[in-house]
């Protein structure tokens, strides 16, 4: 059957005009209705009518039907040698259908690959615009404050440490789904949107992790961060200065936020319609994504667009009008939303509410995500966030509508201490009137209802219980574990288990479920190995499992490892004896990682003190410089910025000689080196790029704070003791002192700190043993 026969549109095109060799066929021409029809020329060759529809002599059409191809009227000759014209002429018919369906067929094609271009494209245009545009008004904004009459460099270096804040972060997180090299140095300079939407739609993508659906993630988490940490703060900030100016404003100013207004709310809807449409997201997670019906995709999106616009604009008046009139009111109403938020989160998860994501379930990283998750939901609060692991769907719900509910509160707040501010002072601290501030709240809160009815009119009504679902990430886990057949990677059940157990451990189903699939565990070495089961997956499970759910192989495998870093250079591993039982092995175990947990964590402690040290220090002399230009002493200012500038360029230079990789020499340079180091040294994230140099990241992490004492803490301490004793009592600050005294608190923090931690560091005591142990 010729439907059946697959046939590329090149051999198709050859097949209907006649040009294979030794064939005698009626060629056939495209008319102007794009269809074909046969030439007047060629059809005197065939007088016989009856051989171009199949019918005639047996013989003859068998000698001719092995040459003659397919053409508009079907196959010439019979189907063997003897056949007669009966069976020539039924087989023409068909062939003249088939023929029709597979040009349709192919066309059709066409016409889809040429969609699915298009599609690439816009977004890829959208993407440029919606992330570069956004970086260019910020960029421009901090050149008007730069060069104004009277500039205002306090509100320009704030304005443009905030975009550098939100790359950084951006850049940290690419660098915690297991990104490296180029595709962490492009996100730091901002290409990070175009360079994750590239990966997700092309045939091939540019960059890789090691992370099975890390590029759907990190598109998604790039989008909501460019929102949230980059156009969301900026939005609130240039606000701020807006009502705060009377008559003086610049155009750029309410372009900008208006630009920005209209970017959170676009890439929010645009990151839950990649969340919707993506295949990984519907495979992994097919209870909650889905809910869009095909047909009605970009009309969701539109609702959604409308939703967040409302949300959006409702809370950046009210941040803007409560943080006009009292910054530190705007700060504790934050604070205290925030931690209700997160005693939200451990109530329903029923434990501290860590971060669901293996690499970010620390702390640390669990509380930044939170921080993250609270813009999310309170700034544009789109539906992904009712999943399991983020709010779930009752907390979402609740606090979606918590969040208008404040929008008025905070209004009327401000109102209320304005009034109080002009019948002290005299002076108003914002112009607006106050109808006209209840009134743009209002409209805000209708456009945010509007977008709401519209998408759940056309929601699919089976996945109306997420929204007001109580269940937590680790009955959500369990539920995936017995029931869900779908795996991203691999098949069966087994493979949708072993995807479970790549998040964070504390939402793992019970011991007695994980421990019968573990048990598997020299099952799955045999050939053929399972697609899941590599070596990032068996060291994450060996690292995080609890002891009692592992097999006696594997933790005495664990043992033996722990056994060879304990061994001092030259001398005999203990060996690991196989009859120990399992009760036996797994206290072993316990005990190990509690040793190796009370060290970490007394680690932990000095290196988050030096790092905020190192930062105190560091934006201390920011301020400082501030300072001596409002006195107009502009030589100290320089002077202060160019010891900084040396230290990181001290610092960036130290990296690439020790053979680090670009992206640690670029973070040198912009004086993120402490942080980078304190996170290799606290094992939070992948190492691959220290690894390969062949340093300990405990070693860098001293030279780096070695270079940050010697280049800017005490040149720093020496400069900042001869300016305060040269300028007037009128002119010196706090923040002068607070440089001082800063800079000889790291001077001795450090050296305090490097001795203790290299004493106890079992890579110095290995290395250099008779120097190192005394404590």
């Amino acid at each position: 059957n010729v439907v059946n026969v697959k046939v590329t549109a090149k051999k198709l095109v050859n097949i209907a005009e006649g040009r294979r060799q030794n064939q005698r066929v009626t060629p056939y021409t495209k008319d102007a209705s794009g269809r074909f029809s046969r030439g007047e020329s060629e059809s005197s060759r065939f007088s016989d009518s009856s051989r171009l529809s199949g019918g005639g002599d047996g013989e003859s059409e068998a000698s001719e039907g092995a040459l003659i191809p397919l053409t508009r009227e079907g196959r010439g000759g019979g189907d063997s040698g003897g056949s007669g014209g009966s069976n020539g002429g039924g087989s023409g018919k068909r062939g003249g259908d088939s023929f029709e369906k597979v040009r349709r067929m192919t066309m059709k094609q066409k016409f889809l690959s040429r969609a699915d271009k298009l599609k690439r494209i816009k977004k890829y245009a959208f993407a440029v615009i919606f992330a570069y545009l956004d970086i260019f008004t910020t960029i421009f904004l901090v050149y008007i404050l730069l060069n104004q009459e009277d500039p205002a460099y306090r509100d320009a270096f704030i304005t443009l440490g905030i975009l550098v804040f939100s790359l950084v972060m951006q850049t940290w997180f690419a660098w915690t789904q297991g990104y490296h090299g180029v595709h962490l140095v492009v996100t730091f300079f901002g290409g990070g949107m175009f360079l994750n939407t590239y990966n997700v739609y092309a045939s091939k993508p540019l960059t890789t992790s090691v992370n099975s659906g890390a590029e759907s993630n990190q598109l998604v988490l790039t989008k909501v961060m460019e929102a949230l940490l980059d156009s969301t703060p900026e939005l609130i900030w240039q606000s701020l200065l807006l009502l705060k100016t009377k008559d003086d404003w610049k155009l750029i100013q309410p372009v900008s936020i208006l630009f920005s207004a209209t970017c959170v709310a676009f890439m929010m809807a645009e990151a839950q319609s990649d969340v919707e449409g993506s295949k990984y997201y519907l495979a992994q997670h097919p209870r909650i994504h889905g809910y869009t019906h095909p047909e009605y995709a970009m009309l969701m999106k539109g609702f959604n667009f409308i939703f967040c616009v409302g949300s959006t604009l409702g809370k950046l008046e009210a941040y803007a009008v409560l943080g006009s009139v009292s910054m530190s009111t705007l700060m504790i109403w934050v604070g205290a939303e925030c931690a209700a938020l997160l005693a939200g989160r451990a109530y329903f998860e029923g434990q501290y509410p860590r971060f669901h994501l293996s690499g970010l379930d620390r702390t640390l990283p669990s509380l930044m995500a939170h921080i993250l998750m609270y813009l999310v939901v309170m700034v544009a609060p789109v539906q992904f966030m009712r999943m399991p692991g983020y709010l779930g769907g009752a907390l979402y719900s609740a606090t979606v509508v918590y969040s208008q509910l404040s929008n008025y509160m905070m209004i009327e707040t401000a109102i209320s201490l304005n009034a109080e501010h002009f019948k002290r002072a005299g002076t108003k601290l914002i112009f607006t009137s106050n109808y006209t501030l209840r009134l743009g709240s209002a409209i805000s809160v209708v456009i945010m209802i509007v977008g709401a009815v519209l998408l759940w009119w056309k929601m699919k009504p089976d996945y109306y219980r997420t929204f007001y679902s109580s269940e937590n990430f680790t009955e959500y886990l369990t539920h995936r574990w017995d029931f869900h057949n779908t795996p991203v990677i691999g098949t069966g059940r087994d493979a949708v288990r072993a995807d479970v157990l790549t998040y964070a451990p504390y939402y793992w189903p019970k011991d007695s479920q994980v421990r019968p699939f573990l048990a598997k565990w020299n099952e799955f070495l045999e050939i053929p190995v399972p697609k899941w089961f590599t070596r990032e997956w068996r060291a994450h499970v060996t690292a995080v499992a609890h002891p009692e759910v592992l097999p006696r192989t594997v933790l005495r495998s664990i043992l033996l490892k722990q056994a060879v870093a304990d061994t001092p250079p030259g001398e005999e591993v203990p060996p690991i004896d196989p009859n120990l039982t399992l009760t036996v092995l797994v206290k072993l175990d316990k005990d190990r990682r509690a040793r190796n947990s009370r060290i970490v964590r007394m680690q932990i402690w000095m290196w988050g003190i030096a790092l905020c040290v190192s930062y105190v220090d560091i934006i201390s002399t920011v301020f400082v410089s501030f300072d001596y230009i409002e006195i107009g002493d502009h030589g100290a200012a320089q002077t202060t910025l160019g010891i900084l500038a040396v230290s990181n360029l001290l610092q960036a230079c130290s990296t690439a000689m020790m053979g680090q990789g670009i992206f640690p020499t670029a973070i040198a340079l912009v004086g993120g080196k402490p942080l980078w180091d304190a996170y290799l040294v606290t094992g939070a994230g992948p190492v691959a790029v220290t690894k390969s140099a062949g340093l300990s990241p405990i070693f860098m992490f001293t030279c780096t704070r070695l270079i940050d004492t010697l280049a800017d803490a005490l040149p720093q301490l020496l400069y900042q003791a001869k300016m305060i004793l040269s300028i007037p009592d009128t002119d010196r600050t706090y923040a002068m002192w607070g440089s001082i005294v800063g800079s000889a608190l790291s001077i001795a923090y450090m050296a305090c700190a490097s001795e203790i931690e290299a004493d106890m560091s079992r890579y110095w005591r290995k290395t250099l043993g008779l120097v190192h142990g005394y404590l």
